[in-house]
Formats: C-alpha cells, sequence, structure tokens
C-alpha cells in the first residue's frame, strides 16, 4: 500500500445527516475532505497545515501560483461558511459554523483550523461513523460522484443505500432544474464507471410511483412519453475492486 493510500478521512454520521455542503466544486470538496482528514480525533486543538503539505494530500496541480491556491482556499471556507450545518431536536434547533477559525497564512505559507468546540464530536466521536481512504475520494472526478461516494460509505456495512428522490437531491446538492433524465446522463451513468476501481460490485436501481423498478446502466433507454414520476435511487455495492 503507498503511504497516499494510508491518508483516512473519520467523521461521525451526523457530519453526513446534519451537514449539507452547498456549492462545493470537486476542488473544494477535495480540499474540505482533506482538512476534516487531518482534524480527525484531535479534540479541539487547532491544526496547522502546509501549503505543500496540503497540496500533496490532494493531488493539487503545482503548476498554479501561490495566489491561486490562495483564493482556491478561500472559495472553500467562503462554501463551508455558507454551508447548512444545522442541528434539530425536538426542543431547539442549533446552526453552527463548522470551523470557526480557518485562517491562511500568505507569508507563512499555512492553513490554520480549528473546529467548532460544541461540535467537535463531528470529527472526535466515532460511535457510529464513516470512513473512506482520502485518495480514492480525490481520484473521483465529478462533485456529485464524491457526494455520492461519502454517503455510500456511511453503509458500506450492509451495501444498501436507499434515498427518496428529495434526499438524493438535497445530498448531492442537485439543481433543482436538473430533470431525472439529466440526473441519469450526468450523476448516476458516470457514477458507474467511476466506481469501477472502488466496488467490485456496484447497482443503482430506481423505483417509480407505479412501484416499477428498473436498473440504471449506460444502455438504459427511457420511454417516450413516460409520464412516471421517480420517486427513490436504490444504490447496492460491494467493496472491492473488479478481478
Amino acid at each position: 500500500m503507498k503511504e497516499k493510500d494510508k491518508e483516512v478521512v473519520r467523521y461521525n454520521n451526523d457530519l453526513n445527516n446534519k451537514t449539507y455542503l452547498k456549492n462545493f466544486n470537486a476542488l473544494e470538496l477535495n480540499f474540505f475532505m482533506a482538512i476534516c482528514s487531518k482534524l480527525k480525533a484531535q479534540g479541539t486543538s487547532e491544526v496547522e497545515f502546509t501549503f505543500n503539505e496540503l497540496k500533496k494530500k490532494i493531488q493539487y496541480d503545482t503548476s498554479h501560483n501561490t495566489d491561486n491556491f490562495i483564493n482556491k482556499l478561500r472559495s472553500t471556507n467562503r462554501k463551508i461558511l455558507n454551508s447548512i450545518c444545522e442541528i434539530e431536536t425536538k426542543d431547539y434547533i442549533d446552526q453552527f459554523v463548522l470551523f470557526p477559525t480557518f485562517r491562511i497564512s500568505k507569508k507563512a505559507g499555512t492553513l490554520t483550523v480549528k473546529i467548532n468546540q460544541d461540535y467537535a464530536y463531528l470529527l472526535n466521536d466515532f460511535s457510529n461513523f464513516t470512513e473512506f481512504g482520502l485518495a480514492n475520494f480525490i481520484k473521483l472526478s465529478s462533485k456529485y460522484v464524491k457526494l455520492l461516494y461519502k454517503e455510500l460509505m456511511q453503509f458500506k456495512s450492509t451495501g444498501k443505500l436507499y434515498l427518496t428522490i428529495e434526499d438524493f437531491r438535497k445530498k448531492l446538492d442537485i439543481p433543482n432544474s436538473y430533470s431525472f433524465s439529466k440526473i441519469k446522463d450526468r450523476i448516476l451513468v458516470p457514477s458507474i464507471q467511476d466506481f469501477s476501481f472502488i466496488f467490485k460490485k456496484f447497482k443503482i436501481v430506481v423505483v417509480y410511483n407505479n412501484e416499477d423498478e428498473i436498473e440504471i446502466n449506460e444502455n438504459t433507454e427511457e420511454k417516450r412519453g413516460d409520464k412516471r414520476k421517480v420517486t427513490n435511487i436504490n444504490f447496492y455495492f460491494v467493496l472491492g475492486t473488479k478481478e
């Protein structure tokens, strides 16, 4: 196993269930997960990255200059600040900032990050957790496939993830303008190829409002004038690459 493959992202499942990452692109998601991987099990301590360390973690194109890199970091934190971080119980709704400290030192070439102390359990309490290799996450090219991957890995023990179409859209931050046909062509079908180096088996089944079920693959054709509505998307997967 290569050294970079040992880098593991691990977090409490509430980071999937209570935090919705809004308007991130693929690179910004790489930054976010690299930060989470280093902050795990660090309590509420500030954690410092050098720019070179962070670039290596996310396999960043070093041909870009430092100003470009800093702008990407700044953009990432703006997206984190605009994401939905919310915990609701029967008694209260608590909205919070995940990283109250996000300090970019242009002079020292460092990034310093600290998790919100009231919600430090998200990266420290692993009683119920999601875990995956950072290298696998980085290799996935699409922001949608990356977001789907982290959702799938919460259920890697069962190899099954069932989502309503509404939850699927919310968790993957899919624009309302995307028809299901566009979701199929731009997210579902590409995910089958993208996941080929991670999953030995991967199957997507959509459920319609008349209870019809259809497996999605590269050859799935849509019926002209089909009035059925997709209500659920079910995923079945087995970890391990194909022989």
